[in-house]
């Protein structure tokens, strides 16, 4: 076998010096482009993560408003203002006759009811009539108002 193409060792340096420069730059332009495809994934990714934290946001609050208009979770808080309200009525009977000592007492666990009867109101979406009254009297914002006579 002959492998002479005719190609002296002279040829061959003066070929390579010709397209050195052409390889070194295009080994450059393949190393930026190589990076420039790194960074942009990157910021592609860190943009897709921010879309689903957004989303699986979205349905966590959506999920959550589906639950607290359930029939469940409605009538828990009914219950549970029902309750409080039964509880402040217990209470006042008790302070009749009661001593200065239980009647302080007394009054703060009314004031500490009254304050969850009115965070079970706040997340019933339609309170009754029975109660409505109460809530209306004592009850602001979710909060136990300022104004409710149950500070005397």
């Amino acid at each position: 076998m002959n492998y002479d193409n005719g190609i002296t060792p002279r040829e061959a340096r003066r070929e390579m010096r010709r397209w050195f420069p052409t390889a070194v730059i295009g080994t450059v332009l393949l190393m930026t482009l190589g990076i420039i495809i790194a960074v942009m994934g990157s910021k592609a990714e860190f943009w897709v993560n921010t879309q689903n934290a957004k989303n699986q946001a979205g349905v966590a609050k959506i999920n959550t408003q589906i639950q607290q208009n359930g029939i469940g979770f409605q009538e828990g808080q009914l219950s549970a203002l029902q309750q409080q309200i039964g509880n402040i009525a217990n209470l006042d009977t008790e302070m009749i006759g009661a001593s200065n000592a239980m009647v302080t007492a007394l009054h703060s666990q009314v004031l500490a009811d009254a304050r969850l009867g009115c965070t079970a109101a706040s997340l019933v979406t339609s309170v009754p009539a029975d109660e409505q009254g109460w809530v209306t009297q004592n009850c602001a914002n979710g909060a136990l108002s300022p104004t409710s006579p149950l500070y005397k």
